[in-house]
């Protein structure tokens, strides 16, 4: 194993803080007002599809061990990040902002009747097909992606895990599936990045992309506001969603039987529990510089999840409020 240098990690740690641009995430509110202009009707309350998202704040918060006990129920396939770095339902989602009261303009779009064909010259050239077409074509673009590759290995239920998407791809999500679940997990910053950053060897690229090839994740700082724009993006969003705490899922305190109720799945925690999968052997603490680092760009998100700037142990549990959450 290389051996880490302090000075060139500090070095390395200060440069990219100063070098890396800030990116501001659209807001869950942005994608609602925008998928409202497209196309702001209800889908039927009876949807047969119920899939199942589970979204972690960042890389290295325990999102494939949550995952594997999800997948301990048979009827379910849970997708991997899949092509995660393309960061596709982030620009989907960020794309659709651009859409607000003044545009597109009144009779931009077709009617269910088709054009007026009196006139091809006013309504070739800007004819913008029903807002509710794109909104089909978005859920059936998920469907054929993710749900049929499921069904075809006999599981009933479908969705995916991912560790780029925050409130704002869930609004979008639900928009095209109304009976989504939505699972969100988190962990302090103070340990997701210590995983990250002594599984990689230093100096060198990481190789993870909040979206590529603009946006990677390679220090201290992107890391940290990579986990403070998913983690705060939950702050009093509508979707409704159930919060999930590493800490408390190591510590045994966590009730798994609730979650059952809300996805309708039936879980074996013990079983996903006692297969330990990966780790990282350099286990050395964090250093000052680096908690200040993620401190500084992450301090919004851990007062919001009460975080404070101690690691905690695989002990360590939350208080009692803090175990199981359900926002509506």
């Amino acid at each position: 194993m290389r051996r880490r240098s302090w000075l060139g990690d500090f070095v390395r740690q200060t440069w990219l803080r100063v070098v890396t641009p800030r990116w501001a995430a659209p807001t869950a509110e942005d994608v609602a007002a925008g998928l409202a202009v497209i196309d702001p009707t209800p889908y039927p309350s009876d949807d047969p599809e119920e899939p199942i998202f589970l979204l972690a704040t960042g890389w290295r918060t325990g999102s494939a061990l949550l995952q594997r006990i999800l997948a301990t129920d048979p009827s379910v396939f849970l997708w991997g990040e899949p092509f995660g770095r393309l960061a596709l339902l982030p620009r989907l989602a960020a794309a659709t902002c651009a859409f607000d009261s003044e545009w597109p303009t009144k009779g931009i779009w077709c009617p269910d009747a088709g054009p007026d064909h009196r006139s091809p010259a006013e309504w070739v050239t800007n004819l913008f097909p029903p807002g509710k077409d794109f909104r089909s074509a978005v859920r059936q673009f998920l469907l054929c992606w993710c749900a049929e590759p499921a069904r075809r290995t006999g599981h009933r239920r479908w969705g995916f895990k991912d560790v780029r998407l925050g409130a704002a791809e869930a609004v979008l999500l639900r928009w095209a599936f109304p009976r989504a679940k939505f699972v969100v997990l988190t962990r302090h910053p103070f340990a997701a990045y210590r995983s990250a950053s002594r599984a990689n060897p230093p100096g060198r690229p990481w190789g993870m992309f909040a979206r590529w090839p603009d946006r990677p994740v390679t220090g201290a700082a992107p890391f940290a506001r990579h986990w403070n724009a998913l983690a705060t993006s939950w702050i009093g969003t509508t979707v409704p969603h159930t919060l999930v705490k590493y800490e408390d899922v190591v510590a045994g305190t966590f009730d798994f039987r609730k979650l059952e109720t809300t996805l309708g799945l039936k879980f074996d925690e013990a079983a996903a529990l006692a297969v330990k999968v990966g780790g990282t052997p350099d286990r050395s603490p964090l250093r000052r510089y680096e908690k200040e680092i993620v401190t500084a760009n992450a301090k919004k998100g851990m007062a919001t999840f009460q975080y404070d700037n101690t690691i905690p142990n695989r002990a360590h549990s939350c208080p009692p409020r803090c175990l199981f959450r359900r926002t509506h």
